[in-house]
């Protein structure tokens, strides 16, 4: 009986480690989507700033050109959306799986 506390014990403190761990990775995407979001808002207040500009001068160029980093910025902070929604979905299941075989052991 005690061996098969002793494998519930290890288990658990591998669960809460693995829990611990995604919490963070999420965080830090939080983190790091959030900073996205910032640079995305100053480049389209940027290209607002440039379109602005733009009507008075005939150069396509410099728009051109902020309309590819907002969108390389756009496809980033998607990319970073996705990767936080899969990392959460991840550990949603790792707790489910931890209540389960915890459920499990104590029945």
């Amino acid at each position: 009986m005690g061996g098969l506390r002793k494998g519930y014990e290890s288990d658990r403190e591998d669960f809460k480690e693995r829990v611990v761990e995604l919490e963070g990775t999420v965080s830090n995407l939080e983190n790091e989507l959030e900073e996205q979001s910032k640079n995305a808002n100053d480049v389209v207040a940027q290209w607002q700033a440039s379109y602005a500009a733009l009507e008075e001068n005939t150069s396509q160029e410099p728009e051109d050109d902020l309309k590819t980093k907002l969108e390389e910025y756009v496809t980033s902070i998607e990319s970073l959306h996705d990767e936080k929604e899969d990392l959460s979905a991840e550990l949603n299941a790792y707790k489910t799986n931890w209540r389960t075989g915890i459920s499990a052991k104590m029945a």
